[in-house]
């Protein structure tokens, strides 16, 4: 009797082409990942998600937003796991006006070279202390 059931309701659902019912008979498609690449990709959502609710970077140990912008490029294609999509979501509800203006500014890594240099100007500099006149004449 199941059987009888199930044949006349899925012959009824295709014959009035009723579309809000289609998903009963889409499976949904196994997916394997390696535990150890789940696990690291559950860390960055963790990651991500205090990263939201905080908006402070060392708080959620990131260095900066374009590392928080790279860690959710990478997870977002597994949005199937739920706390990567509950991460993703979490992101997309945040404002740009939200985000510190600090973090938004573009971040580069000094060379060696550049860091050399630097560091030589900044030995170069004296700090002097005591009353000084300016004559602006």
């Amino acid at each position: 009797m199941p059987e009888t059931l199930l044949s006349k309701f899925t012959l009824h659902i295709e014959s009035e082409n009723i579309k809000k019912l289609e998903y009963l008979f889409k499976t949904k498609p196994v997916i394997h990942i390696p535990i150890h690449k789940r696990s690291i990709l559950t860390k960055k959502a963790k990651k991500i998600l205090n990263y939201c609710k905080t908006l402070d970077l060392n708080e959620s140990e990131y260095i900066s937003i374009i590392k928080v912008k790279e860690d959710i490029d990478l997870i977002k294609e597994y949005q199937w796991i739920p706390c990567i999509r509950k991460a993703i979501q979490s992101w997309n509800e945040i404002n740009d006006d939200l985000i510190p203006y600090i973090q938004e500014k573009l971040e580069y890594e000094l060379t060696l070279d550049e860091e050399k240099v630097l560091k030589r100007k900044l030995k170069g500099l004296t700090v002097k202390k005591g009353i000084f006149i300016l004559d602006l004449s």
